[in-house]
């Protein structure tokens, strides 16, 4: 049985990028020091993980981050740039990717569209049983992404919450971080496919 909780409350990594903390320093491990405070892992540490995405058109290179604060600490920002993409996937690789990053935590409360919220607690069951094909036989669209979510799902606590359904000023200030690193990403991708 999964250990999969949610609660019906809907905004939005995959991959390997990069990651800063707030400052703008970048880390490249995942348990380290700032200062005073430690980002080593403990079973009793809860996680909030805020992904965003900045895809605006099809088939381009989108910027997909990830914030993720560790019991109130200052949060890290890990960020990356899907090639050929568009908003679904761009959203669907944030998810994973933020899941991805918290494997050495065992609470972990994601906050998530109700895209994402339908989507684990309804159809990532029957995607998993039918072998990743949607009702009409076809593969689902993002499959490496959604297989790292349900794999991520199977061993954490995941709690999907929703901006949506009450204030949750904390996690629209990691929205802020996350979006701004996507967009920065996105911007530079766009310039480079224009250079060629």
């Amino acid at each position: 049985m999964s250990r999969h909780k949610s609660s019906q409350r809907s905004q939005p990594f995959y991959g390997r990028g990069s990651r800063e903390s707030r400052s703008g320093e970048r880390s490249c491990n995942r348990n380290h020091t700032r200062g005073q405070r430690s980002y080593c892992s403990t079973d009793s540490e809860s996680v909030v993980v805020v992904p965003a995405f900045h895809a605006p058109f099809k088939n381009q290179p989108a910027g997909v981050a990830v914030a993720i604060q560790v019991d109130g600490q200052d949060p890290v920002v890990e960020s990356c740039i899907l090639k050929n993409s568009d908003s679904y996937r761009a959203e669907v690789a944030s998810v994973a990717l933020g899941l991805t990053r918290c494997e050495d935590f065992s609470d972990v409360l994601l906050v998530g569209s109700k895209m994402i919220h339908d989507s684990t607690e309804f159809h990532l069951p029957t995607w998993r049983i039918k072998g990743w094909r949607n009702r009409e036989g076809y593969p689902i669209a993002a499959i490496d992404a959604w297989q790292r979510i349900n794999e991520r799902i199977g061993s954490l606590n995941v709690t999907i919450i929703s901006p949506d359904n009450r204030p949750l000023d904390n996690e629209q200030w990691l929205y802020g971080l996350a979006h701004e690193k996507a967009m920065k990403l996105y911007k530079k991708a766009a310039s480079r496919s224009r250079a060629y």
